[in-house]
């Protein structure tokens, strides 16, 4: 499964990343994993101390940081100094569906959204692949909750906004990178470690106090693997982040 990378899923790169885990399923905080594992034994931002890691990161944050680099439609909003951006998910999102979460979809994210922030202005945005309009629309009226187009860049979003409030989405963290503060409904593989504002209490697995770069250049460089796939043979190969992150430079 990959996670973050356009050129890892773009098809003519011939090289891809993936996630699995012999503990459980990486998003599952009921659970303990490899992933967890990892981040639990990370000295905090540690991601500097490596040229490669620290490369990488740098050059994520200069190209964007955004899971769907494709969707970036303009956003003219101008948000109040005071005002909160929720974030929804695509229903069904198995994320949610498998951890602990005080939110079971979006329309209860909204709802915690203003039970959390009673006299806040609120804005949601939709999954950018999110088809349930009807949804957005009950969001919109019941809580008195402004609209971000699900088309706008996330990135720009993000950046107009203090605060955001996620459930499990991986856009917490995006936005944790990109200098929000993140509240979270729910236990996802980045909450907990000490720069996100947790609606669920404490987990006692996740003793470790790190920042969104550290998980997030732990999750790619570390977690994640990576496989180059030849063609003309039919076949793959396993390769170090090293290589991958070389070959993706030179597709740029």
């Amino acid at each position: 499964m990959s996670i973050w990378g356009a050129s890892a899923t773009n098809a003519k790169a011939n090289f891809f990343s993936y996630v699995s885990d012999a503990k459980g399923i990486y998003y599952d905080g009921r659970v303990e994993t490899e992933l967890e594992v990892i981040l639990n034994s990370l000295t905090s931002k540690s991601w500097r101390d490596c040229e490669l890691t620290k490369r990488f990161i740098l050059n994520q944050k200069e190209a964007g940081i955004q899971k769907y680099p494709e969707v970036d439609g303009f956003l003219d909003t101008v948000p109040q100094d005071d005002a909160i951006l929720i974030v929804g998910q695509v229903s069904g999102d198995a994320s949610t569906l498998h951890t602990e979460t005080l939110a079971h979809g979006n329309y209860e994210l909204a709802k915690l959204g203003r039970e959390l922030f009673p006299e806040k202005p609120l804005y949601y945005k939709p999954h950018p692949y999110e088809r349930e309009n009807g949804e957005t629309r009950r969001i919109l009226q019941d809580f008195d909750i402004s609209l971000v187009p699900a088309n706008a860049s996330f990135e720009s979003a993000a950046k107009r906004f203090d605060a955001v409030l996620v459930n499990t989405s991986g856009a917490g963290l995006e936005a944790a990178m990109l200098g929000c503060k993140v509240y979270t409904a729910g236990t996802s593989f980045y909450s907990h470690w000490g720069f996100t504002q947790d609606c669920i209490q404490p987990h006692p697995r996740r003793h470790n106090k790190l920042s969104p770069e550290d998980v997030y250049s732990a999750f790619v460089c570390r977690y994640a693997k990576f496989l180059t796939f030849d063609e003309n043979t039919n076949t793959a190969k396993s390769i170090s982040f090293r290589q991958f992150f070389e070959l993706q430079e030179r597709v740029k």
